[in-house]
């Protein structure tokens, strides 16, 4: 004896399926995350665009945030990501870390892993000096000037 399954019960299941993925939402809050805001800027560096590399906006206070992440692309811009890709940053105060590295020569185990680009203090949010205030309403913009100058 084979089980069948009846044909009213598989298009009560896909219905269903189809009211469960239509809740997930679309980044602007929802039953699993508050509400976002979009964010996005430009990274330079010495006055070029930096070309690779992550932004990370860290929440000065953790239990009202959470961390959010951006791939720099060649042009030196980047796109803020919390819960979906693209979706941005939950309103508040953030300290911002950007990370860049350049491929290393995988023949010379000094540099295999590549070697940083920007001074150490970038690195790390709680070093950068790097804020940012995301407001709760309206796309906003966090362009970045890093230096050497700045970086020591």
């Amino acid at each position: 004896m084979r089980f069948r399954p009846c044909r009213g019960c598989v298009v009560l299941w896909l219905v269903a399926s189809l009211q469960m993925a239509s809740l997930s939402g679309c980044g602007r809050g929802g039953p699993d995350h508050p509400d976002t805001v979009k964010v996005s800027g430009k990274v330079t560096f010495n006055g070029e665009p930096l070309t690779t590399g992550q932004v990370a906006f860290v929440p000065e206070n953790p239990q009202s945030g959470r961390p959010a992440f951006g791939m720099i692309d060649t042009t030196g811009a980047y796109v803020m990501s919390t819960f979906e890709d693209g979706d941005g940053l939950i309103p508040g105060r953030y300290r911002i870390s950007v990370n860049a590295v350049k491929e290393g020569d995988p023949d010379d185990f000094r540099t295999r892993g590549g070697t940083r680009i920007l001074p150490n203090k970038y690195y790390d949010a709680n070093k950068s000096e790097l804020t940012a205030d995301v407001e709760e309403s309206g796309s906003q913009t966090f362009d970045f000037e890093l230096s050497v100058q700045h970086g020591k």
